[in-house]
């Protein structure tokens, strides 16, 4: 249970201690031995540093992932649905969404050379990380569904899932140019982008996991503008540090924010402050579904956080402080969530922004 009497925090897993745990034997290696002049001696001193880094590495990285909560998530909280081909995929951009839509938030991978790895192993462990959107009116109409046949079939024809993840831009299928040329002009770019225009590991589906959190599509333009601005500009996409985890993991934590953001609105529109009895929120039907909705979205973030051992998140400080935010959030917003809450946020916080 994500509660306040269990407090989660995720621990940070710097890589640069393992760096100078590795440099520091290897250094001591050099000097204790270095009357010895051969090709034996310097290959020891490359295992010995490797070793040493390989060690603190794992350590730290299995510290890091001791620090995500052993609860798993409840497939009676989340909604269903079938694996995505890219034939599926809506063509709109993050910036083109319908501002008055509303859209269930997801997360999903791809399971990147598995035509070549699942030759050797049952399912491959390389994993791209993307949100998933799915509009209210096509879940409606899955859970209607009974076959994977029909709902197949229905989204192929819909084409109105969006899958947006991190890519850097030189991936883009639909610019002319040739890779080198594209990978010169972007410069290693990377944005939150539609999934549908970018060539990778086309032959494998999207794994889905939605949650039962509805956010507008005003609302989701702004969480990806955040996530732009905190992750994909201000960071290289260099695959170890930041990654495609970095940006999905991010607006998962970002989009937490914005559940509780837009709860202290509503109350302070609604209720202006007006409180009954002994502090006590008079709204205890929409208090309920929020926490719900924030503890739900926190859950899936934090499972998804595993994914390719947390490279790219458990050792990327911007993303651990939008994640831990997220889970001070989730620790803090109880089912009954008093006014008193609510309008301190607002009170203490002068620049509170409701987005």
């Amino acid at each position: 249970m994500l509660s306040a009497a269990n407090k989660i925090e995720v621990t940070y897993h710097d890589i640069r201690k393992d760096i100078s745990w590795s440099l520091l034997f290897g250094s001591a290696a050099y000097f204790l031995l270095n009357d010895q002049d051969s090709w034996l001696f310097y290959l020891a001193i490359r295992a010995i540093i490797i070793g040493a880094f390989t060690l603190s590495y794992w350590q730290s990285r299995n510290k890091s992932l001791a620090s995500l909560p052993n609860e798993t998530l409840q497939a009676s909280h989340n909604h269903e649905l079938p694996l995505i081909r890219h034939s599926y995929l809506s063509g709109t951009d993050p910036d083109q969404l319908d501002e008055g839509e509303r859209y269930y938030l997801g997360h999903c991978i791809k399971r990147g050379f598995a035509e070549y790895l699942e030759l050797f192993v049952e399912k491959s462990q390389f994993k791209h990380s993307s949100i998933t959107l799915v509009p209210q009116q096509i879940m409606n109409d899955l859970k209607k569904m009974q076959s994977e046949e029909e709902k197949d079939a229905y989204l192929k024809e819909k084409k109105g899932v969006f899958v947006y993840g991190r890519i850097m831009t030189f991936f883009n299928q639909t610019n002319p140019s040739g890779f080198l040329e594209n990978l010169y002009q972007h410069n290693i770019k990377s944005k939150i982008d539609n999934e549908k225009k970018y060539i990778l590991f086309p032959r494998a589906a999207f794994e889905c996991v939605i949650s039962e959190a509805l956010f507008t599509g005003k609302e989701i333009k702004s969480i990806i503008s955040q996530v732009d601005t905190l992750i994909c500009n201000a960071q290289y996409f260099d695959l170890i540090n930041s990654n495609c985890h970095s940006g999905s993991i991010c607006v998962l934590a970002v989009a937490i924010e914005h559940l509780k953001r837009r709860y202290a609105k509503q109350w302070y529109d609604s209720a202006l402050f007006y409180k009954q009895g002994n502090n006590t929120d008079i709204y205890t039907d929409n208090s309920d579904m929020t926490a719900q909705q924030i503890r739900n979205l926190s859950l899936i973030m934090l499972n998804a956080m595993k994914h390719n051992l947390g490279q790219g998140v458990l050792n990327n400080p911007e993303v651990i402080t939008q994640v831990n935010k997220a889970i001070a959030i989730a620790n803090k917003f109880k089912v009954q969530l008093s006014g008193e809450l609510i309008e301190r946020d607002v009170v203490e916080n002068k620049g509170f922004r409701f987005e």
